[in-house]
């Protein structure tokens, strides 16, 4: 390799590079904050500049992108457990490049789980509709969510950044489906990607529970065909959510 001028860093990369005593997670989120993108941040901790000098190293790609998604999005879930819940309950929907997203918000404290449904006739499925889901409650996770791996993170990451920027907390169900348009695995970003896309499109709102889950069904019969019923029974989302609250009792 011949370097044949001077590369330009810039100053607050070059802060967390040089501040040997900095936590990788700690200079992750300062960079984060400080505008940027995680495909920088992946590639920063690949490359083994961050964290405590002892500790660096290089790490593979697809592992330092999941490490970002899941430490941005912890550093999220901090912030916004401050924030008052959702006024109510609210579908959103959009997809990118054959991957849909089907998102409800519930007003209750921070809790998340993905499903993630391939269709029939896809790479991944020829037969019938087949779905596998990942869960945290409002103690969040302790180990690496093996069955949607780092899909679960990067559209953990779409929902949570879009509660931080409303300034409000919510449960989330996030209903992945994979169709024939997914041709080939591109990667996380397209997950991360598509989650986004759906948290800017508001399909309605809506006074109850029942209400959501209702038309959350008829919309997916009306644009896919098939009926999420099996889904919302498998939910440990939606079970957790029929357990009384203290102020049930107030």
């Amino acid at each position: 390799i011949k370097i044949t001028n001077n590369p330009k860093i810039p100053n607050k990369i070059n802060k967390v590079f040089y501040d040997k005593d900095l936590k990788a997670v700690e200079a992750l989120d300062y960079l984060y904050q400080s505008g940027y993108d995680e495909k920088t941040l992946s590639q920063l901790l690949s490359v083994g500049v961050l964290g405590v000098k002892k500790n660096r190293r290089l790490v593979p790609t697809r592992f330092s992108i999941t490490a970002v998604d899941d430490t941005i999005g912890k550093s999220i879930i901090d912030e916004i457990q401050d924030y008052s819940t959702i006024n109510n309950y609210k579908l959103y929907f959009d997809g990118y490049l054959g991957n849909y997203y089907l998102v409800l918000l519930f007003p209750e404290v921070f809790s998340y789980e993905l499903f993630e449904t391939y269709l029939p006739e896809t790479i991944w499925n020829s037969s019938q509709l087949s779905s596998m889901t990942d869960y945290e409650s409002v103690f969040g996770r302790k180990y690496y969510a093996e069955i949607t791996a780092g899909g679960y993170y990067s559209a953990r990451l779409g929902v949570l950044e879009h509660l931080r920027r409303i300034k409000k907390q919510a449960s989330a169900l996030v209903l992945r489906f994979i169709t024939s348009e997914y041709e080939t695995p591109l990667g996380v970003w397209v997950t991360r990607e598509a989650t986004r896309k759906a948290m800017r499109n508001l399909i309605l709102s809506f006074n109850n529970k029942e209400e959501l889950l209702l038309n959350a069904r008829s919309f997916m019969d009306e644009r896919f065909g098939y009926d999420i019923s099996g889904i919302l029974k498998k939910s440990k989302l939606l079970n957790s959510l029929k357990q009384k609250k203290l102020s049930h009792f107030l």
